[in-house]
């Protein structure tokens, strides 16, 4: 005679090792040639200039240098790769409008605080990439202070 009950069996308690997929570089990132990019199934992402396509989806980095990923179309996004030789002299040499916005950032902060408001035409800088969705409100700030910092007076 058996000195325990028998139990039954039971029909879950397995699981299966994850599969280690997404991505694996993220954006601004460097990497060398032959990194893997993106692991995945199917083709969410799509390999544009300096990546390859696996057979099994796989994006990897043809070329040395930097990821970008850009939407290809509403649900397809293209990963790049941007040459790290094509990306160094825009680092090295910086354009003249950027070079010239302390100037002009310093002229106007002197127009400021002069009290009078002078729109200054001098270098042209570049704008700002616009924002999408809300933009958070800033707490505590009064726009009627003097220098835009919320404190009064």
């Amino acid at each position: 005679m058996a000195h325990k009950k028998a139990g039954s069996s039971s029909k879950n308690g397995r699981d299966s090792v994850g599969q280690r997929l997404g991505i694996k570089a993220g954006d601004g990132q460097l990497v060398q040639a032959g990194t893997i990019i993106v692991r995945q199934r199917g083709m969410t992402f799509v390999a544009g200039n300096g990546a390859g396509l696996g057979h099994d989806y796989t994006v990897f980095a043809t070329v040395a240098g930097h990821v970008r990923f850009d939407h290809a179309s509403r649900d397809k996004k293209r990963v790049r790769v941007i040459s790290a030789d094509a990306a160094v002299p825009a680092i090295a040499a910086p354009s003249k409008a950027v070079a010239a916005a302390p100037k002009a950032t310093a002229l106007a902060q002197a127009s400021v605080s002069a009290g009078t408001a002078v729109a200054t035409a001098a270098a042209p800088t570049e704008a700002a990439p616009a924002r999408r969705g809300r933009t958070k409100p800033q707490e505590n700030a009064e726009p009627d202070s003097p220098d835009g910092t919320g404190e009064p007076g």
